[in-house]
């Protein structure tokens, strides 16, 4: 399963723009994370589960626990990997919008610039 899911990277991986890496565990657990048009997009696979989740990481989200698709082939799997990866249009961030995906939480101040005069000699 593993030599299957690298062969899938390096396929994925020829598609424009797109950049994969596998990571393998040792309890035979493995993620494949895909990078395309400014998007994620995950393969994984754990032995407990018996079968490979797919989805799509948002910006709002960390390590993913239910994914958009699951199947016990490996094959099945694969294919709908491949096709939304293939399918991905550019993410439109928008404006930083505080509290949202692409903005700092809110409160915080690390969306606003401090002057600070350290930046002049």
């Amino acid at each position: 399963m593993i030599d299957e899911m690298r062969e899938l990277a390096r396929r994925i991986a020829g598609l424009p723009g797109t950049r994969t890496e596998v990571t393998t565990f040792p309890s035979g657990a493995a993620i494949l994370d895909v990078w395309r048009e400014g998007r994620l997009f995950v393969m994984a696979h754990t032995p407990t589960w018996k079968g490979f989740g797919v989805g799509e990481v948002l910006d709002d989200e960390g390590f993913l626990e239910k994914y958009d698709f699951f199947s016990e082939d490996f094959t099945a799997a694969a294919e709908h990997l491949w096709k939304i990866v293939q399918a991905a249009q550019p993410a439109d961030a928008g404006p930083p919008i505080p509290g949202g995906a692409n903005g700092p939480p809110p409160g915080s101040d690390s969306g606003q610039r401090v002057e600070t005069g350290r930046e002049r000699p």
